[in-house]
């Protein structure tokens, strides 16, 4: 009978253990289950785990303290603001007192016919204007790129070249600056080391 009870024992502690082991592993899938449902079922702008409701509703205490008096007489005033527009702003012109050197960038002579055969024409041209120094001397470099298109087709039959053609820009220490790069040496030479002589 010794013998009977002590395996009944034995066997007792071993269902125990396992139940215990059976429970933990439940909690895990329960926890799993629950941030699956979350992450694919719930709105992801809503969706807030259990500590973040917690860490808000700290908030709801603190408005639930004061008085509500106030705001059942005080409506919300509602204020209006004027429109408004901004202004882009603009980079003003170089003094036009200033001596210019004008330089001519053009497109290659092989480029100046159209697919039809007809000569392209000059229509315009794109300027830009950069600020040069010569020691002691201010000067500016304008830059002048011709624009060319054909008045006979259009530009329609030559699908390999744009309708209208102009040289592209010559390479520049600061794009889209108005410092050529004699200005920049100047600065810098002037300047080094923050001594402003």
């Amino acid at each position: 009978m010794e013998g009977n009870v002590e395996t009944l024992l034995r066997e007792n502690a071993l269902l125990r253990r396992e139940n215990a082991e059976l429970l933990k592993r439940l909690d895990i899938l329960a926890e799993q289950l629950a941030w699956i449902k979350q992450r694919f079922f719930s709105r992801s702008s809503e969706a807030l785990s259990e500590k973040d409701k917690k860490q808000l509703r700290l908030f709801d205490e603190a408005e639930s303290s004061e008085p509500s008096a106030d705001k059942a007489e005080n409506p919300q005033e509602v204020i209006r603001v004027v429109e408004h527009t901004r202004v882009r702003a603009k980079r003003r012109p170089l003094p036009e007192a200033l001596p210019r050197d004008e330089v001519v960038i053009d497109i290659p002579e092989d480029q100046k016919h159209c697919l039809c055969g007809a000569e392209l024409v000059r229509i315009g041209e794109e300027t830009s204007e950069k600020l040069d120094v010569i020691p002691p001397q201010l000067r500016v470099i304008r830059t002048v790129r011709p624009k060319y298109a054909c008045h006979s087709c259009e530009g329609s039959g030559d699908e390999e070249r744009p309708a209208v053609r102009v040289a592209p820009m010559p390479p520049a220490i600061i794009d889209k600056g108005i410092a050529s790069a004699g200005l920049l040496a100047y600065i810098v030479v002037r300047f080094e080391g923050n001594e402003f002589t």
